[in-house]
């Protein structure tokens, strides 16, 4: 395909001078395009087959950017939890923690970082979050079973996520989705 070549100087004036409209925002805009693709997801293929695939795509986004300290060191899981809260926060979410048991972590999400009105019958969309945070934990802290509670998507006024920090054989906590880290040893160490 060939450039059509640039003559002179182009002026914008006729552009600016159109008010600006919801779509010059790049977070709805990009929010805009991911709630139409993941609804025609769910429509041809089904809830379940799109929660799988915004599962890989979050492991992958968490791979891609695997959080670790300035020194390179792993991660507390608080610290891991203050970053994804950050990534959350530069988007337009944001997370509070609950309960900081030792070895289980309950947040809650008031703000969806995909704006309650995109997120909204879209719950696969959730499988994304939990994927990104399950991996962004394992990574660093060796292990991580997130379970949703409630979600914005399913129309409850904000998420309810219960992080469990340890393997357990107890039913109550066995639902869920669990994360490894890459070298983890069940004792927690690695």
């Amino acid at each position: 395909m060939d450039c059509i070549p640039q003559e002179g100087p182009v002026s914008n004036e006729t552009l600016d001078a159109q008010p600006r409209h919801p779509l010059t925002d790049k977070v709805f805009f990009l929010s805009t395009i991911l709630e139409e693709l993941v609804g025609a997801i769910e429509s041809l293929v089904g809830f379940e087959e799109a929660a799988g695939l915004m599962h890989i795509v979050g492991h992958n986004i968490a791979e891609k950017v695997h959080p670790h300290s300035e020194e390179g060191h792993l991660l507390t899981a608080d610290q891991a939890l203050s970053i994804f809260n950050d990534c959350m926060k530069a988007k337009g979410g944001e997370a509070y923690l609950l309960s900081p048991d030792p070895d289980k972590r309950v947040i809650k999400i008031k703000e969806c970082l995909f704006g309650k009105e995109h997120v909204k019958n879209h719950p696969s969309l959730c499988k994304l979050t939990t994927s990104i945070l399950g991996r962004f934990i394992a990574q660093n802290h060796g292990y991580s079973r997130i379970e949703i509670k409630e979600t914005i998507a399913q129309g409850c006024a904000e998420c309810h996520i219960n992080i469990d920090l340890k393997p357990s054989s107890d039913t109550e906590s066995s639902h869920g989705i669990e994360f490894f880290g890459d070298a983890f040893l069940f004792d927690g160490s690695k």
